[in-house]
C-alpha cells in the first residue's frame, strides 16, 4: 500500500478517492474499477518523488470491493416499496369515507352475546325498544340465550330502516311469556339460516310479513319471495303494496299464504 501511494502526488489520490466515494454512494456497491491516470497542464509527467515517467506505466488498478450492478440499487427498491405502501393507504383510505354509512350500520356485530349489548344496537340504529323484547329473552332457556341474542342482532343489524321498533320480530316469535308455544317459535327460529333473517329483515315491507306471522313464527325467505312475485300482487311491473296491505289484514296471524291469487 505504501509502495501503490508512493506512486501519486497528493491531488492525484485526492482525485482518486473522491472518485471512489462518488461510486460507493451512487451505486449501493462496488467493482473492481480501473483508474488511468489522470494528468493536467500542471501535473509534470515525471514524479518528483520516484523519478520514474508515469506518462510511460500503464494504467494503475485498484482492487476496490465489487460493484453490484445486476439489479437496481438497494435505496430505488425501498423508496418504492414506500411508495406502493403510502399509495394503498390512500387507497383504502378513499373506500372508507366512499362506504355508505348505512352499510356499516347493516354489518352484524358478531360480539353480541348479551342482552345489554344487543340493546345497545337497537339504540344506535334508533330502533324502540320495546317491553316484549324482554319477555322474548325470558321465554327462551338460559342455554339457547346467546345464540338467541346473536340471532336477533343479525336481525336488527340488516333491519329495514323504515322500521321503528323491535316489535316486528316480537310479534312473529312471542305468544305469551315463557309458554310452549313461544319456547318452539324460538327454537325454529334458532335454527333459521343467517341469510333468512337478513333477507326477511331487509323487505321493504317486513312489516305486512309481521302482521301476516303475527304468533306463526318466523317465515322462510323463500315463502316471502314467492309471495312478493304473485302474478296478482303486480302493478305496472311493480309490487302493489295496497293489495299486500290487504292481504296482510287478511292473513293476519296465519302466515305466509303458499297460493294468493284474486285478491
Amino acid at each position: 500500500m505504501f509502495i501503490l501511494i508512493s506512486l501519486f502526488n497528493e491531488e492525484d489520490l485526492q482525485i482518486m478517492f473522491r472518485t471512489y466515494h462518488k461510486l460507493m454512494q451512487t451505486t449501493g456497491g462496488t467493482n473492481f474499477v480501473e483508474l488511468p491516470l489522470v494528468t493536467d497542464s500542471s501535473t509534470p509527467s515525471r514524479s518528483r518523488y520516484s523519478g520514474r515517467d508515469l506518462s510511460r506505466q500503464e494504467p494503475i488498478e485498484l482492487n476496490l470491493p465489487p460493484i453490484d450492478t445486476s439489479g437496481p440499487y438497494p435505496e430505488v427498491a425501498l423508496l418504492k416499496r414506500k411508495v406502493s405502501q403510502i399509495a394503498g393507504s390512500v387507497v383504502d383510505e378513499k373506500l372508507k369515507r366512499r362506504r355508505p354509512e348505512h352499510e356499516n350500520g347493516h354489518q352484524h356485530n358478531s360480539s353480541i352475546n348479551t342482552l345489554e349489548q344487543l340493546k345497545a344496537l337497537c339504540r344506535k340504529r334508533n330502533i324502540i325498544i320495546k317491553p316484549t323484547l324482554d319477555k322474548l329473552i325470558h321465554s327462551c332457556p338460559n342455554e339457547s340465550q346467546m345464540q338467541l341474542f346473536s340471532k336477533l342482532g343479525i336481525y336488527f343489524s340488516h333491519l329495514n330502516d323504515a322500521v321503528k321498533n323491535t316489535g316486528t320480530i316480537t310479534s312473529m316469535l312471542l305468544c305469551g311469556e315463557g309458554t310452549q308455544k313461544t319456547k318452539r317459535q324460538i327454537n325454529r327460529f334458532l335454527s333459521t339460516d343467517d341469510c333468512d333473517i337478513k333477507a326477511v329483515a331487509l323487505s321493504p315491507v317486513v312489516k305486512s310479513i309481521s302482521s301476516i306471522c303475527h304468533g306463526y313464527g318466523f317465515p322462510k325467505a323463500r315463502d316471502v319471495d314467492a309471495l312478493l312475485k304473485l302474478p296478482s300482487l303486480q302493478k305496472d311491473g311493480q309490487l302493489d303494496r295496497k293489495r299486500l296491505s290487504s292481504i296482510s289484514s287478511a292473513n293476519h296471524g296465519k302466515g305466509v299464504p303458499k297460493i294468493v291469487e284474486n285478491y
